[in-house]
């Protein structure tokens, strides 16, 4: 029976030495913790390289034969691990950076050299913290396409972690294969690390801790944006998925599956209050408005044909086409004789003149048009649909800001507001929609939970 609380860190909790110490702090403090999950170092300030990111130039200076960047990352990424080290006296990263090295030299793929900040980061704070250190490789379990494999993953954990009472630290954002290759997550995965620790061995709490509480916008663009005190698990994928980055939308299913009770928290910050995520079952009768939150980069493909609301089974032909390119949607509003998808420009950039061909021939017209620096932002709540004019509000105060939007997607249930704008409006459209529903009159329609 396992008793206590699976806590993750992310990497701008551990990106510099004093950050560590704060983490030892938390730890040292809550006796509770037992199983602490790590991401790699993170930025230290505005402008500052991941450790992940140094990582992947550093495979690619070995793939291109650059021994003058190669050696000069090297020394970077030795760098940030020496400065953590060097003030609790380890001396772990010149052996651990070495090693990187050689594997590169015989062929280490991406993936493998990716998760090496994560490893190191985890072999230090085990160190510190003088808990045992529990390699993922052994415990997260991926398929021979990297797709995650719970059962086996829940099976693993369970074995290795739920009845045992030692004290653990284990290196989040990557597994292994059953050929033993080391398989990633997608950025910011650790979230998902912890979550299925969490669930497997049925926590008795799993905590987040960032270097922000989760706020109803981002803080970097509105800078007094309030605190959430409460949301369920619903609107956390859905605030997610829409561009929050302090949780990681698939780190959600999980833990809601399971029932673990789930906080995020602010390490900078760890006496002040967090945010609690509930269960659907919990008292939520009244609507209330999660958050507004977006993402730049976004592309709108846009497919005209005459007649096309007639033509049965239509709509399937351009989405197989991008289905066979890797292209996922992001939503999909659609016209009469039109429709428009909506993507991430990094999975089409490569292949655009292809997919574009591709999208003319499925869809049976020579009109597909492609425009690129697009932003989509979302109006997130709870129980929207219940509130008569919700949506009306939220474009007349975008039109006020001067912001033009340029596609609309929503859902019966009104969880989700989503729409694009150009990327240079980006900024101007999130402070507008927060003034309107959280610093006006709306504030009336907010559960005392959110409030």
């Amino acid at each position: 029976m396992f008793e206590g609380t699976v806590d993750k860190f992310g990497g701008t909790s551990v990106a510099a030495a004093e950050n560590v110490q704060n983490v030892a702090d938390i730890v040292s403090c809550r006796p509770e913790i037992r199983v602490v999950v790590v991401s790699a170092p993170g930025e230290r300030f505005k402008g500052d390289a991941r450790v992940t990111n140094l990582l992947r130039d550093w495979h690619a200076a070995r793939q291109s034969h650059d021994e003058s960047n190669f050696f000069s990352l090297q020394r970077m990424i030795l760098e940030r691990f020496r400065n953590i080290e060097e003030k609790f006296g380890l001396h772990i990263a010149e052996g651990e950076v070495s090693q990187i090295k050689n594997e590169l030299e015989n062929g280490a793929s991406l993936e493998h050299t990716e998760s090496r900040g994560e490893y190191i980061a985890a072999l230090l704070m085990s160190k510190i913290l003088g808990f045992n250190f529990l390699d993922a490789a052994s415990i997260i379990k991926f398929d021979d396409r990297g797709s995650l494999l719970r059962g086996d993953t829940r099976k693993a954990v369970r074995a290795r972690v739920r009845d045992t009472e030692e004290k653990i630290v284990v290196p989040g954002y990557y597994g292994t294969d059953r050929k033993g290759a080391i398989r990633t997550f997608s950025r910011g995965g650790s979230d998902i690390t912890g979550a299925l620790i969490a669930a497997a061995v049925k926590a008795e709490r799993y905590r987040n801790w960032s270097d922000s509480n989760l706020r109803h916008a981002d803080p970097r663009i509105v800078k007094r944006a309030r605190h959430i005190r409460a949301l369920s698990y619903e609107e956390l994928r859905e605030f997610a998925l829409a561009g929050a980055s302090v949780f990681h939308p698939d780190a959600v299913l999980p833990v809601q599956e399971a029932g673990v009770p789930t906080e995020i928290l602010n390490s900078f910050d760890p006496t002040a209050d967090g945010t609690l995520v509930f269960s659907d079952a919990m008292p939520s009768k009244g609507s209330g408005f999660t958050g507004v939150a977006g993402e730049r980069g976004f592309s709108i493909i846009t497919i005209r044909k005459p007649q096309m609301n007639d033509m049965k089974g239509y709509l399937l032909k351009p989405l197989a086409s991008l289905n066979e390119h890797g292209v996922s949607i992001a939503h999909l509003p659609t016209g009469i004789e039109s429709l428009s998808i909506v993507v991430k420009t990094k999975e089409i950039e490569k292949n655009i003149e292809k997919i574009v061909e591709s999208l003319k021939v499925r869809s049976d017209t020579p009109r597909v048009e492609v425009e690129h620096s697009f932003a989509r932002i979302a109006l997130v709540g709870r129980n929207m649909a219940r509130v008569r004019g919700v949506a009306g509000m939220l474009f007349t105060a975008i039109a006020k800001a001067g912001v033009n939007v340029r596609t609309i997607d929503q859902g019966a249930p009104e969880m989700t507001i989503a729409f694009c704008v150009n990327e240079s409006d980006y900024e101007k459209a999130i402070r507008a929609a927060y003034n309107e529903f959280f610093l006006s009159s709306w504030q009336r329609f907010l559960h005392p939970l959110f409030a």
